[in-house]
């Protein structure tokens, strides 16, 4: 028996009175490599409305704890920031040394990897595909034909929402390996902004991870 499930992992902003951006690292709240974003984490699973759910439980209580800071958390696409800000953001959190696992089915193009584009930070939803093999106890490999059929088929899904967020479509990161011939231990599918509705992003990525035989 083959268990194929789908997790979320979505970026928010975290503001304070004067919609300055805060480093979700500075105050212990739940992030990415990237410094500058609030990242929230579903549980895996093969029903779209538990995995919302549990992740809509989280943000809750990240919420909760930015309210008690006198902070937001706050659902954006992207948000302006100056050169020199991104300057110190990558400086700080060592950008350049970070590795990129992002691959794109349409070719060599530009990525999301560092969450800056010209003179904006992005903030996405990420949709992360696996198989589990129930019986042999392991993660089947996704071949890139399997990748690119569904990024290219969730990219058809939200075509408006990724135009009118300014993304990059086809983008994805390989779990387990450094190259683009597949992936081991599932995927992730980033072209989606993080105001994307979770629901349909959940519900729309299962029944395409269905489709595969």
């Amino acid at each position: 028996m083959i268990l194929k499930e789908i997790g979320l992992e979505c970026e928010y902003w975290l503001l304070d009175e004067d919609d300055n951006i805060i480093e979700a690292p500075k105050y212990n709240f739940p992030s990415d490599e990237m410094g500058f974003l609030v990242e929230i984490r579903s549980a895996w699973g093969s029903n779209y409305r538990y995995v919302v759910l549990t992740l809509n439980c989280e943000l809750q209580h990240v919420k909760d704890k930015a309210e008690q800071l006198g902070f937001r958390i706050v659902e954006k696409a992207w948000m302006p920031v100056s050169k020199d800000w991104q300057d110190y953001i990558a400086e700080k959190y060592q950008h350049a040394g970070m590795p990129d696992h992002t691959f794109n089915i349409y070719g060599d193009r530009p990525s999301h990897h560092t969450g800056f584009a010209k003179d904006r930070a992005t903030a996405g939803c990420h949709v992360h595909f696996s198989r589990w093999d129930i019986e042999a106890e392991r993660f089947i490999w996704f071949t890139f034909e399997e990748v690119k059929f569904i990024v290219s088929r969730m990219d058809e899904a939200f075509d408006k929402e990724i135009m009118e967020a300014e993304r990059i479509a086809g983008e994805w990161e390989s779990k387990g390996i450094g190259d683009n011939s597949g992936s081991p231990h599932g995927f992730e599918y980033r072209s989606l902004p993080a105001t994307t509705d979770k629901l349909k992003a959940a519900k729309e990525a299962l029944r395409i991870l269905e489709e595969l035989e």
